[in-house]
């Protein structure tokens, strides 16, 4: 902005802080008499000032790079968003364990029900994706329909393959399971132990 503009807001705003309903245009109700140049006082409403910005600078900081640890895993090079959940989660452990209890769980049930691990994860992350993405039923998601189908799930697996993993999904051998409360298929086991 101009120094002329600059001034002239300082000079409306000064006047709007002295205004009173007397000064506004329009038909005046008061008797008292009005108020000569010499009366108004211009206050401005902030006061400059100038100086120079200088940015922080850090003098002898020591960084060590290389290595990075997280979660007694070490990396030389860039480890992706899905490797440090896996390290912090140890993840796989957990997959490994449910592929186990519902392959049992399945035979306990007189049915065949054989799953990979990696087809496990696949599993998991269209449900993450489902979250998401929410269509009325299931079924949606394998639909042919313009408006309903998505691909990015019915690509990864057929809907009756989905169906399968998730009717034989389990987390416990129900042989061991002594209490009735509902959270004690997961309440006791610890992963990565």
């Amino acid at each position: 902005m101009t120094k002329g503009l600059l001034m002239w807001k300082l000079k409306i705003r000064t006047l709007r802080q002295n205004e009173t309903p007397d000064s506004l245009p329009g038909p005046s109700t008061s008797t008292a008499e009005p108020e000569t140049e010499a009366q108004v006082t211009h206050q401005p409403a902030f006061k400059w000032s100038q100086r120079t910005y200088l940015p922080n600078i850090f003098h002898n900081v020591e960084y060590e790079f290389g290595k990075v640890k997280i979660c007694q895993v070490e990396a030389d090079t860039l480890l992706t968003p899905f490797d440090i959940f896996c390290a912090a989660t140890n993840f796989d452990n957990l997959v490994h364990y449910i592929v186990s209890e519902s392959v049992r769980y399945a035979h306990q049930n007189g049915r065949e029900f054989t799953i990979e691990p990696e087809e496990m994860k696949a599993f998991f992350g269209m449900n993450l994706v489902m979250g998401y993405h929410v269509l009325p039923s299931l079924r949606d998601y394998w639909s042919t329909e313009p408006d309903m189908g998505v691909p990015f799930i019915s690509n990864v697996m057929p809907r009756a393959r989905f169906e399968e993993i998730r009717r034989n999904l389990h987390f416990c051998n129900n042989d061991e399971v002594r209490d009735t409360t509902s959270l004690i298929m997961i309440e006791h086991t610890r992963f990565g132990q």
